[in-house]
């Protein structure tokens, strides 16, 4: 299996690693995984910044929101979704795996 080309945006917090990845993501008609640790939580959209309905609208982003924030999360649990996502392809969603 051939894996998908990834580019990784990383920087310090406010420098616009979001707006950068927007626009990567537009031009090269990409998808934007998130690997921030905050933002995998339901519960802490604002104060994580998490992208607006309209810039969710222009590419696909995933990993965003998916875990209650009663559960921790760990680097193997988002690797295993990542991983899952990468084998079903953009068209096969389910409510918990945006």
């Amino acid at each position: 299996m051939t894996l998908p080309h990834a580019l990784l945006v990383a920087g310090p917090t406010a420098s616009g690693k979001s707006a950068l990845a927007l626009t990567l993501a537009e031009r090269l008609r990409g998808t934007i995984v998130n690997a921030d640790p905050l933002q995998v939580y339901r519960e802490l959209r604002v104060l994580t910044a998490r992208p607006t309905q309209a810039e969710a609208a222009c590419v696909p982003h995933r990993l965003y929101g998916v875990r209650p924030a009663a559960e921790l999360g760990s680097v193997a649990w988002w690797c295993t979704l990542v991983r899952w996502r990468s084998m079903c392809g953009p068209y096969r969603d389910t409510a918990n795996l945006r």
